[in-house]
């Protein structure tokens, strides 16, 4: 996690004009809402309005937390939705002591190694404890919420300045095993991060070596305790080297091995960073755009579900969030319209929940507005009740997820529930209406009055195709 109003709600098929001019009422019905377990849902980082019915707060559990205190708390939280959020519990995970590199006599070095057995022993040590006497005294936990941000990427290490380091790594009597896996043994290739697949290929091994450690750490220990218990980690995805999509410094990166837990947790605040100076369409730069920033985080989602099975539960940021501050990259979609575009586009692509970052003051000279607000968290709580109350309380089956082109005009998400196919098809501001096909009804998309996307449905039987400004569009159907 980092830390440094627009309301609306869009109609259904408001956009979507047929042939003559008039809505086509049979691409345009919105399903009646039925009464049916919300699939579309929310655990949060701060505590929400008593309101917001599809928002539920993670209990929070520390160093300094009593088991008991924590689970009485965990038991205000309805069933199947008793999130534990772990805070600093697992800190020390890679720093143990244990764990520096060592000489070819087995000597300690005054380097942090890259094999973390000695912390994922003692940590897991912590975990089966204290999770044993949270569920002795009565606690209850459906999920673990993990928010581990350290590894041990070229960024994390350092670059050729930190040759010491690096060395004391290649020196280490169990480094031949790790360079097996690397394909390369000259370690200092690493410091070149320049788009350099040494350095890819080491920052995507060492994801996995991370991952591994939490994964035996402290979702091995919980699932003992809890065997039904569900698990992410912020940040883990399991996008493969065939489909990476490019970092905020145009670099694409991929991990190897699973995430840990039952779930990837991929963060969706729609930075762009670098990449809006490097040319991926084959004709200008990207730019830092709200519509772009969709177009990658799409992109970005899409690629994690061709990579993998694995379920997908994102992290969303508040709708205003505009970034971390001066000289950070900004988050391209908060405070407009595509933030709605962004939930929407996401819950559709196959998610299973949202973990919500709403972070609140934490020091009285915090400005509240900086932060998230009721009025952004009832936005998110809304934005899914819409989702439920369009797809009748269903859950819906996504389409294959195609990979979006750069300079698309459009961004078009679509699900299967039962008979039909719902779309959200979202345009760039200047965009011009574009012409499409629903089996013989020819039709013309624009966005919704006021709205940068519009609802298009239709039966499953009949094909969508939109006519692209070199031809048709790939949906993925």
């Amino acid at each position: 996690m980092r830390l440094s109003r627009r309301r609306f709600i869009a109609g259904v098929g408001a956009g979507v004009v047929a042939a003559g001019g008039r809505v086509g009422p049979a691409l345009a019905q919105t399903p009646q809402a039925v009464e049916a377990e919300n699939p579309y849902h929310a655990f949060t980082w701060s505590e929400i309005p008593p309101d917001c019915t599809r928002l539920t707060h993670m209990v929070w559990f520390r160093k300094d937390s009593a088991p008991a205190e924590i689970a009485r708390e965990s038991l205000t939280r309805p069933p199947g939705k008793r999130a534990l959020f772990t805070w600093d519990l697992h800190r020390e995970l890679l720093r143990n002591p244990e764990d520096v590199c060592r000489t070819a006599a087995g000597e300690p070095t005054a380097f942090q190694g890259v094999w973390p057995e000695h912390g994922i022993e003692a940590i897991g040590t912590l975990f089966d404890d204290f999770l044993g006497r949270f569920k002795a005294a009565g606690g209850d936990a459906d999920w673990l919420i993990i928010d581990f941000e350290e590894g041990f990427s070229n960024w994390a290490l350092g670059g050729a300045d930190k040759a010491d380091h690096w060395l004391a790594i290649q020196n280490d009597p169990r480094f031949p095993a790790l360079a097996e896996k690397l394909g390369f043994s000259d370690i200092m290739l690493v410091g070149d991060w320049w788009g350099k697949r040494e350095y890819l290929k080491w920052n995507a091994v060492m994801a996995g070596v991370v991952n591994d450690a939490i994964h035996r750490a402290l979702f091995e220990p919980a699932r003992r305790h809890f065997p039904n218990l569900r698990c992410s980690n912020y940040g883990a995805d399991a996008t493969n080297e065939a489909n990476a999509v490019p970092d905020l410094n145009g670099h694409r990166q991929w991990s190897e091995g699973r995430p840990p837990g039952t779930h990837q947790a991929p963060s969706f605040y729609t930075w762009i960073g670098q990449l809006a100076n490097i040319n991926l369409d084959g004709k200008q730069p990207f730019t830092a755009t709200p519509f772009n920033g969709l177009l990658l985080s799409v992109n970005g989602m899409r690629a994690m579900r061709r990579s993998s099975d694995m379920p997908l539960q994102p992290w969303v940021a508040w709708a205003r969030y505009a970034g971390d501050g001066p000289g950070l990259p900004p988050a391209t979609c908060g405070g407009t319209p595509y933030y709605h575009e962004l939930v929407y586009h996401l819950a559709l692509s196959g998610v299973d929940g949202f973990l919500f970052w709403n972070p609140h003051p934490w020091r009285q000279d915090q400005d509240p507005l900086s932060m998230s607000t009721a009025d952004d968290e009832r936005l998110l709580d809304q934005l899914l009740g819409d989702l439920h109350q369009r797809l009748g309380g269903a859950r819906a089956e996504p389409l294959a997820p195609t990979a979006l082109l750069w300079d698309a005009p459009l961004i078009a998400t679509g699900v299967r529930v039962g008979e039909e196919v719902l779309w959200r098809i979202t345009f760039r501001p200047e965009a011009e209406p574009l012409t499409a096909q629903v089996g013989d009804q020819a039709i013309t998309l624009v966005p919704d009055e006021g709205s940068v996307g519009a609802w298009l449905r239709h039966g499953a039987g009949q094909r969508l195709v939109i006519k692209g400004p070199t031809g048709p569009l790939e949906l993925g159907q």
